[in-house]
């Protein structure tokens, strides 16, 4: 059986691949929807956020709130502009002497969280992107398992340290303290 149409080479070249440029002209002319990102030059539809996912992001979204009065912004599904690629992490921290907020996304991060509820491959594929930008740590956060997946450690390109923490685990940044088993609760 043939697998998927992107696996074939020949097809694969006939893809178009956009800039940031093209993708921002795009969604001004209206002719892309609000539920996409751009990895890797492509254009992707976003998957529907269930209630659990909304459920964890907010959650998180609070827990890390309070990094803003220490220098830091905290977003939330806001794009993050890398090379040929915008994704919009769950959640991510941003320094806010990175960016110029009035007039582009930030460029990287220090942290960036993914809750994988059904995004699970897709959020993977986003980790070299993230990588590339010189993201520190990405956490994976995987409900059906109860776990958090924690890349860190970047050598060309690529994330070379991962560790799975479990329920009975917490982890920590930037002096906030979180209990895996708050998120799942």
């Amino acid at each position: 059986m043939q697998g998927s149409i992107l696996e074939i080479p020949e097809f694969r070249t006939r893809i178009k691949r956009f800039s940031i440029e093209e993708y921002h002209s795009l969604g001004a002319k209206g002719e892309i929807g609000e539920n996409v990102e751009l990895i890797q030059g492509y254009i992707i539809q976003k998957i529907p956020k269930s209630p659990l996912h909304t459920q964890i992001v907010n959650y998180l979204f609070r827990v890390f709130l309070p990094l803003e009065s220490r220098g830091f912004l905290v977003h939330k599904e806001d794009p993050i502009t890398i090379h040929d690629s915008e994704p919009e992490p769950d959640i991510s921290i941003v320094e806010k002497i990175s960016i110029d907020k009035n007039s582009e996304h930030p460029k990287t991060a220090r942290l960036v969280i993914e809750v994988a509820v059904t995004s699970y491959e897709l959020d993977l594929s986003k980790l070299e992107v993230y990588a590339s930008a010189l993201i520190p740590e990405v956490w994976i956060i995987v409900p059906t398992r109860k776990e958090i997946e924690v890349y860190s450690n970047i050598l060309d390109n690529h994330y070379i340290t991962k560790k799975i923490l479990s329920l009975d685990e917490s982890i920590q940044f930037e002096g906030i303290s979180l209990d895996i088993k708050s998120i799942f609760s």
